[in-house]
């Protein structure tokens, strides 16, 4: 299977901490845990970085053939509440992915809005109040209350200073919250007392794994029993090394049964979709408050979640390729809406090809011109000549794409492929990954060794590029301004044995 595996490389915070670079650096030891793992499992793997540069980000994904996407995108531009409109833009791509849909991450980034949801489906979470304004009244909400930003994850904006228990530390951090990361503040009652953490697997009907508790006996007396940002990320600080992690958490029957309970309607109502978190505080009277729903939690090995799949009898790469099914299940309606099928070149599909070619404004007049002599010596000769060209086509018997390929002069099972393109019209569908599969299996059944394929280092051909790259092919060969100045012979070989 080719996987695409999609995140946000880090790119500069434009407000917050200094600090909080470090949770946005984080994924790319996510991503390297969760490539190693498709790897291992036998799958081909593209690595495909968000940036800046969002156009060449969306031609990159459409053109390269996928069967899914490994979601890790957490924002964009620095921003996470971007990172909504990663899984809206692979849907309208028709691209399974991984993880929650686009609805479920935006609701649960904004906290607010997750905890109305909450209470709207009867499931306990605390008080709370968002303020937008320095002067804005907080209401009757006893203290201590418990100050942080309503748009942000990975404990940002969280510190002993978050926990307050006057007017005056209340309005300090509020005035903290709305300069330092320029959102509002939710101001939420402080449940003092335990912090437990509920991870989720599924999709319509999701399976809990082993509970994990954040322990606070080892925190000063005078600070307030929570985890901050420090202690999530900054490892040589007294606070993480004050709150270590248990798992699986000690707990009775029946608070284990509420916890599970509550979760699993949680991460229905908000639409979480894969796996998620759940982060609980249990009062002295062990009531139990959602604080927290954490769709695409963190999943690297040494994350919580892959530490509770781990308890629960779940092995790393057994965690990563089920997530990976259950996405592969849920889209399994995301197909071409018309069948495309491979077939010989007859006469009559010569104009199609021709305007085919002529449409992609990468072909030279010339390039064009031999593409067409190739073409009749091949239709003169059917079975048997130097080429073989395929067509596929649509219900419409418009030509989507096609492929020339021939033995290679002098080799024994080498194979050459001359020409493949798709028409601009049916791109990002599938076409050019289908034909490649096609010509591999040709070759094969023909008794050949390796495929060669020669191609320019042009950037318009970067998408034919990548998908070569998607499909096996490695390059072997550069031949320096073969072309033109600046523009080199790539050859890409793919042995057919591996």
């Amino acid at each position: 299977m080719i996987v695409g595996v999609v995140y946000n490389h880090p790119q500069p915070l434009p407000y917050g901490e200094a600090k909080d670079k470090i949770s946005e650096d984080a994924v790319l030891e996510e991503v390297s845990d969760v490539q190693q793992a498709l790897r291992d499992l036998g799958h081909h793997v593209v690595l495909l970085p968000l940036k800046n540069d969002i156009a060449g980000f969306v031609q990159k994904l459409s053109s390269t053939p996928l069967d899914c996407v490994f979601n890790i995108c957490e924002g964009a531009y620095g921003c996470g509440v971007h990172e909504m409109n990663l899984p809206a833009l692979l849907e309208l791509l028709r691209i399974p992915y991984t993880g929650s849909p686009p609805m479920a991450l935006g609701c649960c980034l904004d906290k607010a809005t997750a905890k109305r949801v909450l209470l709207g489906a009867g499931l306990p979470t605390p008080s709370f109040k968002v303020v937008q304004t320095r002067v804005e009244p907080v209401g009757p909400l006893p203290y201590p209350l418990i100050v942080k930003p309503s748009r942000e994850d990975g404990g940002r904006g969280v510190s002993g200073e978050s926990v307050v228990y006057d007017e005056a530390a209340l309005k300090e951090r509020i005035r903290y919250v709305l300069e330092k990361y320029r959102q509002p503040a939710l101001v939420e009652s402080f449940i003092d007392g335990r912090e437990l953490n509920v991870s989720l697997i599924g999709n319509d009907s999701p399976e809990t794994l082993a509970i994990s508790e954040v322990e606070f006996t080892k925190l000063p007396n005078g600070f307030p029993r929570i985890l901050t940002f420090d202690g999530k990320w900054l490892e040589k600080s007294r606070e993480y090394a004050d709150t270590p992690v248990t798992c699986p958490a000690s707990v009775d029957a029946s608070l284990k049964r509420r916890l599970e309970e509550i979760s699993k309607k949680a991460f229905q109502v908000l639409g979480c979709m894969g796996y998620a978190r759940i982060d609980f505080r249990v009062d002295v009277k062990g009531e139990p408050y959602i604080i927290d729903v954490n769709p695409n939690p963190d999943i690297s090995r040494k994350a919580g979640f892959a530490k509770s799949a781990e308890k629960s009898g779940l092995t790393y790469p057994q965690l990563i390729q089920r997530i990976l099914n259950l996405a592969i299940n849920r889209f399994s309606t995301f197909k071409p809406a018309e069948p495309v099928r491979i077939r010989k070149m007859e006469e009559e599909d010569v104009p199609s090809v021709l305007n085919l070619l002529d449409s992609i404004n990468a072909f030279k007049r010339m390039e064009v011109a031999v593409a067409r002599e190739v073409i009749e010596a091949y239709l003169k000769k059917p079975e048997g000549g130097d080429y073989s060209i395929y067509v596929a086509d649509y219900l419409e018997n418009q030509a989507a794409g096609y492929i020339c390929l021939g033995p290679t002069p002098l080799t024994e099972g080498t194979y050459d492929i001359y020409w493949i393109a798709v028409n601009p019209r049916f791109q990002s569908q599938g076409v050019g990954k289908k034909l490649l599969r096609f010509a591999e299996q040709h070759v094969r059944s023909l008794g050949g060794r390796k495929i060669i394929i020669e191609t320019s280092s042009k950037k318009e051909y970067e998408a034919a590029r990548s998908l070569y790259v998607a499909h096996g092919f490695k390059e072997v060969a550069r031949i320096s301004s073969f072309y033109a100045s600046g523009d080199d012979k790539i050859i890409y070989e793919k042995n057919l044995s591996n």
